[in-house]
């Protein structure tokens, strides 16, 4: 009997109303809690961005927050040229271009000893980088200009829109008129890769190709899928420029419609105003991979350099590589863009956010 009353006792004793104290602490819990782990989940979500920041995906992102301006644009009469547009005066204080910051040099190291924060490991996530996130809102081909649309698949594929740039196709290779392809600006062919054992040798059974290096050598990989010299191209056009060096042709020598380009057998020449991009991404593939150029090819570059200034799509297309990469051509890198520099349907390029905060020294 007096363990069930001792029972009962204690029973009724936790039934009494709490202090007001208790009852105050529990109340302040309820209060602060939610927001304090509204609060927690925030920072988790915000680190976990930062660890992912350089991916491609996040970087898309990054580019579609931004507003970019794109006129409706429509090829010129054959042989003329729009006017430029106009520049607002740069603030050299700041390195952080179109609202991306640009990767700072490595003190002492040069470019060729550099390592990117990230590169595509295949050739087909290399295609994809460049169409979903470095070319995604200028859907242009490189040396004619010709409108594209993207498949939207993992390889970069789309289709060559030739009337828009008034391109006329030519009898060969015309089954890949209509596709867009994305082209070496220094042919894979003419890289060191080429000469590497996993090009060039038999082992394991495996025969040397091309594809063996991009599935091996992470040094062929470096060259093969740098997206600085990645460009879009009708496929027709890259067809019949293979493996060729550009050179100067006189004009008329070919004929592609109002795309000023001009093909031989064994040369091929690009627009004069692409002249420029071509010459500064083979200086800067020399130096940073070891391409090679032969007798006359240095001098020709730093000439077509001169007289085709950095556009200013130019700039917003390598500065956005740069972003993704961390590498920096410094043939291109915080150089005010100069709109004299830019092809007919580069004008108005990006709406001058590349050519704002620019550092560096005036154009090559």
């Amino acid at each position: 009997m007096s363990r069930l009353k001792s029972h009962l006792k204690s029973h009724l004793k936790s039934l009494r109303p709490r202090s007001r104290k208790s009852r105050s602490r529990n109340a302040l819990t309820r209060r602060f809690l939610p927001p304090l782990a509204a609060l927690l989940c925030i920072v988790l979500v915000v680190l976990f961005k930062q660890i992912w920041q350089k991916s491609p995906a996040d970087f898309i992102r990054q580019i579609d927050a931004i507003s970019f301006a794109t006129p409706e644009i429509t090829p010129p009469d054959s042989g003329s040229r729009e006017p430029g547009i106009s520049v607002e005066k740069s603030d050299r204080n700041s390195p952080v271009i179109a609202g991306f910051p640009l990767p700072s040099t490595p003190p002492g190291k040069t470019l060729s000893e550099q390592i990117p924060l990230w590169q595509p490991e295949s050739w087909r996530e290399a295609k994809n980088a460049a169409d979903d996130v470095i070319f995604q809102d200028r859907p242009r081909s490189f040396y004619c200009g010709c409108s594209y649309s993207s498949d939207g698949d993992s390889d970069g594929s789309g289709k060559i829109d030739g009337p828009s740039c008034g391109y006329k196709a030519q009898d060969k290779h015309k089954n890949r008129a209509a596709r867009v392809e994305w082209e070496h600006v220094v042919p894979a062919s003419l890289m060191p890769a080429r000469n590497f054992d996993c090009w060039t040798k038999t082992a394991d059974g495996k025969r040397g190709s091309r594809s063996r290096c991009e599935q091996e050598s992470p040094e062929a990989q470096a060259m093969i899928f740098d997206l600085h010299n990645l460009v879009p191209s009708i496929g027709q056009v890259n067809a019949l420029r293979g493996n060729d060096r550009y050179a100067e042709l006189p004009a008329s020598t070919s004929d592609f419609g109002r795309c000023e380009i001009e093909d031989t057998n064994s040369s091929f020449a690009p627009p004069p105003c692409k002249r420029g991009d071509v010459a500064r991404i083979w200086l800067y593939m020399s130096a940073r991979h070891g391409v090679e150029l032969i007798a006359g090819e240095e001098d020709r570059f730093e000439r077509w350099s001169k007289a085709d200034p950095v556009s200013p799509w130019e700039r917003g297309r390598h500065d956005r590589v740069a972003h993704l990469t961390g590498i920096e051509n410094p043939f291109v890198a915080r150089i005010p863009p100069n709109p004299a520099g830019a092809c007919w349907w580069e004008n108005p390029a990006l709406p001058l956010e590349s050519a704002r905060n620019s550092t560096g020294s005036s154009p090559q």
